[in-house]
């Protein structure tokens, strides 16, 4: 059988297991006498790597966001690309990895031409293909939609269905099908073939050689892949056992995320074991059975939803004792006790404890690393893998052929074009020049609208103030500052310490209560030091009783016109810090000023802009990286920053706040949680919670179904089912907690309820008062939002729902928490989704929350 495949990518240019996987699978595919193809955007084979299987390769996305220009280009050359191929290799099937950044449109392409077409998904790409940008660039119509539709014409491009067609999806794990099903995709025919595993090659090392355990890690060098944890973990565990110290090998392409590898160099060394780790880097496939030969114990514990991870598989085909986190596809092959030890993400601890347990006890070393064989063997063997894909292929290309679909050779079916010219480059030249037209009448077109002209004159005009804010603010105020004294320098005072310290905290509720770990290690660090702390006026009841600050100042930023769009200021912001400075700040005669605030947004624009106007000499916040241009240029708002932290790697909001206490020369010890009630909001809640017709048994639920922006929320209905079924299973009490604007929402959900089981409290507590009534609760369950951190700083067991939010920042803190997401590739977005709603979100069924609130109340109530 000829067979056309179709990937964005594959080694040696790509490094990831998906490429990896896809090769080997088409190699297992030529093994059995297949001829097969590929098209692919991967770059050129380095000297000495066979390119002869490649007959083109596709253009692919460069930007996140590309013009409709680029994605009209990009589907000239791909789909050019593909009838090319598909008229010269002539497949009987087309069988497609990932379409991701490339055409989707060459699924329906293929076919159109009445080829079978194959998805083998071991990825989240079909759950999200809709980020293509060619589907994107259809149904908008602005000024270039008629340009777009005609040169689409013009160059016999074809638009993309939806539904995406397919013959048939194969899934590599039942955990992709069930995503895909969540977010709402459909197919005719499905199958789930997994990875292919060569037993031959990735057999088990001679059992009678005995070492000292020796561990690995092979995958991404990524923050969410838990790798932290496993050099922390290790640290413990050679702190505790000195004479016997374990050594650990990192393997895996630094070249996409050198700035989380110095970090773990880093922490490494912090942990006093960096000669015991060693960065192997990529190694080479041919290499890697012996990688795993050599060493004892596999460590994988990754904390993002896995679809299916190969390198897990590899190890265990090896027979290596395996501690790994089970998400996603691994826990379908995973089993605790069996053939692995089962860890719980983010919880250094656990994972210490459980490869020190393997490297004592070489009985369960060799039992788990024998049984991880066998389930290797059983369903994973690639000989076996192959054989069901074979068996899908043949059958695919039998029902087209049955079907008749295919067309006479040569001849394309009524609707698509013939052929263009076969030379690609003339072709890309003639579209170059249509484009520049087109872009000049565009450009025409909205000039002469007078609505698109007068928003193009409000961005020039916003661009220009806040450039010119940027330039004269400083120039004017740097001068006084010096004469009134207030830029003494900390370096005249060698060994001295800030007397007065001003923190600006400027983000929403869930930021300022996961700051409480900053301000108490700030003032063990500075215990004699006067501390300021800036908020929103709304937020001050959470913070105001906090014992490690001197003073709450409220300052509400969002007070600008289309502030959600000022990265680089507006007059509107320096006038109302001066103001505020001539009011407070400068009676403080600060000598340091922080921003907590960890992105580059408005809001981080905002609070170096008050930093600056505060008069502190020192000013501390996040920089990019050494050199960063922003520092110096009068374009931005960074150039107001004296010193700080880079950003690195993705890490928790926590973290990130204690990383700018180290560089202030602290050592931060104690990352806990606090809230901080008085006893008349305890009386409150106790009170609340006494009401009449309440009832008085059953655990305590507290529900928050609430969140600031609206593409977070979970469905309200769903919360209701999960209410009604907490009271049914549990006899629970449930108590609603949201904002007053929330009401509606609680309301409604409160109807589903239980009424002698249900309070609802939306709109009726002051913050402080959600946190007293959150400490007498057993459970709380909620949206990404600030409650869901109150409850975690309270003390409350919480399981937290995620979707468009950043998960690895904002995850509850604390090993005891839990969190439901689908664990789409394209979160974080914010409200910058590109489906119209938050499938992430919306896909977390009532089952999943049932399973997960199921044990942790059932471990409560014990």
């Amino acid at each position: 059988m000829k067979i056309l495949a179709i990937t964005n990518r594959l080694p040696p240019g790509d490094r990831s297991g998906y490429a990896l996987g896809s090769l080997r699978t088409v190699e297992a595919l030529e093994a059995r006498g297949h001829e097969v193809r590929f098209l692919t955007s991967s770059p050129p084979p380095g000297p000495g790597v066979g390119d002869k299987g490649v007959l083109a390769r596709l253009a692919i996305d460069r930007e996140l966001s590309p013009s409709w220009q680029a994605a009209l280009l990009r589907e000239i050359v791909n789909q050019s690309s593909f009838r090319k191929a598909r008229r010269e290799f002539q497949p009987d099937a087309v069988l497609v990895f990932d379409l991701t950044g490339i055409s989707v449109s060459l699924a329906n392409l293929a076919e159109d031409f009445g080829l079978p077409v194959i998805f083998f998904v071991a990825s989240d790409w079909l759950a999200t293909w809709e980020h293509d940008i060619w589907y994107r660039a259809w149904p908008k119509v602005d000024a270039g939609f008629k340009v777009l539709r005609f040169l689409s014409r013009r160059f016999g491009l074809r638009p993309v269905s939806n539904p995406l067609a397919s013959s048939r999806v194969i899934f590599a794990s039942r955990h992709l099908e069930s995503m895909a099903r969540q977010v709402g995709k459909t197919w005719a025919r499905g199958a789930i073939v997994p990875w292919g595993v060569d037993t031959a090659r990735f057999s088990p090392r001679n059992p009678g050689v005995v070492s000292r355990a020796r561990l690995l890690y092979v995958g991404r060098i990524w923050q969410e892949k838990g790798l932290d944890v496993l050099v922390r973990a290790l640290g413990r565990i050679n702190r505790e056992n000195p004479a016997t110290p374990l050594s650990l090998t990192i393997a895996g392409d630094e070249r996409p995320s050198q700035g989380y590898t110095a970090c773990l160099r880093e922490l490494a060394s912090s942990c006093g074991i960096l000669e015991n780790v060693t960065f192997a880097g990529f190694v080479p496939p041919p290499d890697m059975p012996e990688l795993y030969r050599t060493h004892d114990i596999f460590v994988f514990p990754s904390g993002v939803v896995e679809p299916l991870s190969l390198p897990v598989l590899e190890a265990m085909a090896c027979g290596l004792g395996v501690v790994s986190t089970a998400t996603g596809g691994n826990a379908e092959f995973l089993e605790d006790e069996a053939n692995a030890l089962v860890i719980p993400a983010e919880n250094a601890d656990r994972c210490a404890a459980q490869v020190l347990r393997l490297a004592r006890t070489a009985e369960l070393l060799a039992s788990l690393g024998s049984r991880a064989r066998r389930t290797i063997e059983s369903r994973y063997s690639l000989k076996e893998v192959t054989t069901s894909l074979e068996n899908i292929l043949d059958e695919e290309a039998r029902l087209a052929r049955r079907a008749r679909l295919a067309p006479a050779d040569g001849v394309p079916p009524a609707g698509i074009k013939p052929a263009p010219p076969p030379s690609l480059d003339k072709l890309i030249a003639r579209a170059g020049r249509w484009l520049s037209w087109g872009g000049r009448l565009v450009l025409a077109r909205n000039l002469l609208r007078p609505e698109k002209l007068v928003k193009a004159l409000r961005r020039a005009v916003r661009a220009v103030t806040a450039f010119v804010s940027l330039l004269l603010f400083p120039a004017v105020l740097e001068p006084l500052f010096r004469i009134a004294g207030m830029r003494r320098s900390m370096a005249q005072a060698p060994g001295s310490s800030p007397r007065s310290v001003l923190v600006v905290q400027l983000a929403d509720l869930g930021d300022v209560v996961l700051s409480g770990p900053f301000l108490r290690e700030l003032r063990r660090h500075l215990p004699r030091a006067w501390i300021s702390l800036i908020v929103q006026p709304g937020l001050v009841n959470i913070i105001d009783r906090c014992p490690y600050v001197d003073e709450i100042i409220p300052c509400e930023w969002r007070t600008v016109r289309d502030w959600m769009t000022a990265f680089r200021g507006a007059p509107g912001w320096w006038r109302s810090s001066l103001r505020l400075s001539r009011r407070t700040l400068w009676k403080r005669r600060f000598d340091l000023a922080v921003s907590l605030r960890r992105n580059n947004d408005p809001c981080q624009t905002a609070s170096l802009i008050l930093m600056y106007a505060s008069g502190a000499a020192r000013r501390v916040a996040y920089i990019d990286r050494p050199g960063d241009p922003k520092l110096r240029s009068p374009r931005f708002a960074d150039r107001l920053i004296t010193e700080g932290p880079f950003r690195g790697a993705p890490r928790h909001e926590v973290e990130y706040q204690m990383e700018i206490l180290r560089s202030l020369g602290a050592r931060p010890e104690n990352t806990r949680l606090e809230t901080w009630t008085n006893a008349q909001d305890e009386a409150f809640a106790r009170e609340a919670l006494s009401q009449r017709g309440f009832a008085k048994d059953g655990p305590l639920v507290a529900l928050a179904p609430g969140a600031r922006w609206s593409y977070r929320r979970w469905p309200s209905e769903r919360f209701t089912e999960l209410g009604a079924w907490l009271q049914d299973k549990f006899r629970a009490r449930i108590v609603i907690l949201a904002g007053k604007s929330e009401g509606p929402l609680a309301a409604q959900i409160e109807r589903g309820l239980d009424a002698t089981r249900t309070i609802n409290l939306a709109g009726r507590t002051t913050l402080r008062q959600m946190a007293a009534v959150l400490k007498l609760c057993d459970i709380f369950i909620g949206i990404d939002s600030g409650p869901m951190h109150v409850a975690t700083a309270a003390g409350v067991p919480s399981v937290g729902l995620f979707g468009t939010g950043e998960y690895e920042r904002f995850r509850p803190w604390g090993e005891e928490h839990d969190v439901i997401r689908i664990g789409l590739t394209c979160n974080p977005c914010s409200e910058s989704c590109l489906f119209g709603r938050p499938l992430c979100i919306e896909g977390i069924t009532v089952e999943q929350a049932k399973d997960v609130m199921s044990r942790k109340l059932t471990d409560i109530l014990k």
